[in-house]
């Protein structure tokens, strides 16, 4: 079989497969979020973020679900930090993060976003040696000109530096 064929054929299976990222569903915009409803999309929404992909504020993500899988990564750091609105659907998401970064939390460090109707469980253990200061908090452990509403905190946070 031609070498060009093969291409085609594994370039279309990747698109028709969604080899990129596409979460549980969603375009990313306000009428039809990227869909979260798994530990796998968190991590991977972690990996975006944590690697520079900027969701710009015009992108969205909706918790579809309760994650009850202890989520372990954290979104966004002081480098690349979250934008964008994550509401949380009233949905909950249960963490284990034990970490030595400055900024713990389901979001490390959000800018320009929004986090709404979010509720967070377990628990965030947050350490620097690095930094005269460590910030965490059970959904964010920093923002900066951004909102967060209608969110609670169940789990327990200890943090040093």
């Amino acid at each position: 079989m031609n070498k060009s064929i093969l291409f085609s054929i594994f370039c279309a299976f990747c698109v028709l497969t969604g080899a990129a990222q596409s979460y549980s569903g969603g375009s990313g915009t306000e009428a039809d979020p990227y869909r979260i409803s798994s530990k796998a999309d968190m991590e991977a929404l972690a990996t975006a973020v944590n690697s520079n992909t900027a969701y710009s504020i015009s992108k969205y993500f909706l918790l579809t679900q309760d994650i009850t899988d202890e989520v372990t990564t954290i979104v966004g750091n002081s480098s690349y930090p979250f934008y964008g609105t994550f509401d949380g659907g009233g949905h909950s998401i249960t963490v284990n993060i034990n970490t030595t970064t400055t900024y713990a939390g389901v979001f490390g460090y959000i800018y320009s976003a929004t986090v709404k109707n979010l509720g967070v469980t377990g628990s965030i253990s947050s350490s620097s040696s690095y930094y005269s200061s460590s910030y965490s908090g059970g959904i964010c452990g920093y923002a900066s000109s951004s909102s967060i509403s209608n969110c609670y905190n169940t789990g327990s946070i200890s943090s040093s530096s």
